[in-house]
């Protein structure tokens, strides 16, 4: 049976991974040089956000090993429109291991972030899918926004 649990700080080593092991996976060209960089940041994030609950994270286990994750990071923006309360987040990192993938591993990650979210009086949610990932979010009711997304990379 799989079981569903929220990281804590002691967890830090398992998040760290499984941060590798998503950009690996999805974008295995773009780790190289900066390995060590990109640990240090990583740990010191979830050093800094899971403590405060700007992340909430979920690991899903089975026997003795993590085989999935995904995480939460909460935003805050001034009111408006389209956030009465100013706040949003952004949902990243899903992931499940090759072997537990199609079991609804990702999608329960999922539904425990919504309702992490709404605990949270957020009512907007944000995340950029993968080919593969889009199936189970428009599942769960994410939808493509109509106005433009636009960024700027400096």
């Amino acid at each position: 049976m799989i079981n569903y649990r929220r990281a804590d700080i002691s967890d830090i080593e398992t998040l760290v991974e499984f941060r590798f092991r998503f950009i690996r996976h999805y974008q295995p060209d773009r780790i190289t040089e900066l390995n060590e960089e990109i640990e240090t940041g990583i740990r010191h994030y979830y050093a800094e956000t899971i403590p405060t609950g700007e992340c909430i994270h979920w690991l899903a286990e089975f026997e003795d090993r993590t085989i999935g994750g995904g995480a939460l990071s909460v935003r805050r923006y001034a009111p408006g429109l389209m956030l009465r309360n100013g706040m949003s987040a952004y949902i990243f990192n899903i992931y499940t291991d090759s072997d537990f993938r199609k079991q609804g591993v990702a999608t329960e990650i999922v539904r425990r972030l919504i309702t992490d979210a709404k605990q949270h009086g957020i009512t907007r949610l944000e995340l950029h899918a993968t080919e593969m990932g889009c199936p189970v979010y428009k599942k769960l009711g994410f939808e493509s926004p109509n106005q433009a997304y636009l960024e700027y990379r400096i």
